[in-house]
């Protein structure tokens, strides 16, 4: 099993500058990987290598991409982060400027259900909460950010949750049969 990060990935970074444009949201396991620093390539060749194992030896690989795994001793600042988001002078944590996270329960929970996974050769998963920590809508905030949005396939994840994830969950809900049970206000006090 291989734990990697979703956004460092496709090129969605937080180091200012280097920010590659997303083709489209919400971002699933077919959209360009497209990294732009060490730590984002490592995560691409790390599944890359995992893939080319399953295929050569005809074993069994599961990479799971969890965004921000967001331990209690981060929760005082998360919780300064979220209270004032343009004031904050603390560690840029959580994804920013996405607000991503994931509980380490659930991050375990899903490696538990990887692990459970059967007549698999080679899949990956992004692991996400069902919210962000974000102080504003998703779309609002990234449109600030970038200037314009990519094109929405799935409008209706933003309309029934305007704190929805980037990332398309329905291929880890379906095949991994995985829910995260904890989200922003489970980790934070919003």
């Amino acid at each position: 099993m291989l734990p990697e990060c979703c956004l460092a990935s496709v090129g969605f970074t937080v180091r200012e500058g280097v920010m590659k444009p997303l083709q489209y949201l919400p971002i699933d396991m077919d959209h360009l990987l497209n990294s732009t620093d060490p730590y984002g390539v490592r995560k691409m060749l790390s599944e890359e290598i995992g893939g080319s194992f399953a295929q050569r030896w005809k074993m069994s690989v599961v990479a799971l991409r969890p965004m921000f795994i967001t331990y209690p001793e981060m929760h005082g600042e998360l919780e300064a982060l979220a209270e004032s988001p343009d004031t904050y002078a603390g560690t840029p944590t959580g994804g920013r400027p996405c607000w991503h996270l994931v509980d380490p329960r659930d991050v375990a929970a899903a490696f538990v259900k990887a692990m459970e996974f059967e007549n698999v050769i080679f899949e990956r998963f992004l692991i996400s909460a069902n919210m962000t920590l974000s102080p504003t809508p998703k779309l609002d905030g990234l449109k600030n950010i970038l200037c314009h949005l990519p094109p929405i396939r799935n409008p209706e994840l933003y309309e029934n949750n305007p704190f929805a994830p980037l990332f398309d969950r329905e291929h880890t809900q379906k095949w991994l049969v995985f829910e995260p049970k904890y989200d922003a206000g489970s980790i934070v006090n919003l």
